[in-house]
């Protein structure tokens, strides 16, 4: 979509649509659309755990621009699988946000900080060797926050086990990173979808930086 924007030989930049078209058509949307609800699984992941997980925020981005994609191309109208490609994209993200994103009472908060009490949030931004940079934030002071939108705290499961997707540990740690986008990609299709208008509500209400304002796409209110 950049270049297909910003490149001044339109020869190229329409080259390079022809071609992202065929391999979405022929490749992506056919392999996405035989997954089910999860994408990106890995077996036996010595970094996740034994068995299948999925990486649930890399599938919260996929599902985002692939929506995005959808709609500047104007797929929805095309036969086959383009035109499938929305609905795709909203059933990844509507599994993201059904089995990976919880709302916590603030009642049982303990659960998903530390021993000191605090709760670790992505800031939105990366250290010079790709990590995620995090702050603690105390849990009195998230509580304090959180009166602008009830006393819950929504923590996110950012990689899950496929077969019981709704048991892993989650907190509030990819709040901010990647998993935003989950709810986002609802929301440009139905505004009034309930817990995805909840969340983004919550997500919106409690950002305290601006890296994490780049989750945030502007086109949802």
């Amino acid at each position: 979509m950049l270049l297909d924007r910003e490149l001044q030989d339109r020869t190229l930049a329409q080259q390079v649509v022809t071609r992202f078209h065929e391999r979405m058509e022929r490749i992506t949307l056919p392999f996405l659309d035989s997954q089910g609800d999860w994408w990106d699984k890995r077996l036996d992941d010595p970094r996740l755990g034994p068995g299948m997980w999925a990486i649930a925020w890399q599938q919260a981005v996929g599902a985002y621009f692939l929506h995005v994609a959808a709609h500047y191309f104007g797929w929805d109208s095309q036969p086959g699988i383009l035109g499938r490609a929305s609905a795709i994209a909203l059933r990844g993200a509507q599994a993201v946000v059904d089995h990976c994103w919880h709302e916590v009472p603030m009642a049982e908060r303990a659960s998903v900080s530390d021993s000191f009490g605090r709760i670790h949030i992505f800031t939105g931004e990366v250290d010079r060797d790709g990590v995620a940079i995090k702050h603690e934030v105390p849990v009195v002071e998230v509580a304090h926050k959180m009166s602008v939108v009830g006393s819950t705290l929504w923590v996110c499961s950012p990689q899950v086990p496929t077969a019981s997707p709704d048991t892993a540990p989650a907190d509030g740690s990819f709040n901010y990173f990647g998993m935003s986008l989950a709810p986002a990609t609802i929301l440009r299709s139905d505004p009034q979808s309930s817990k995805a208008r909840e969340l983004w509500n919550w997500l919106l209400a409690n950002m305290t930086t601006a890296g994490q304002a780049k989750w945030m796409p502007p086109e949802v209110s």
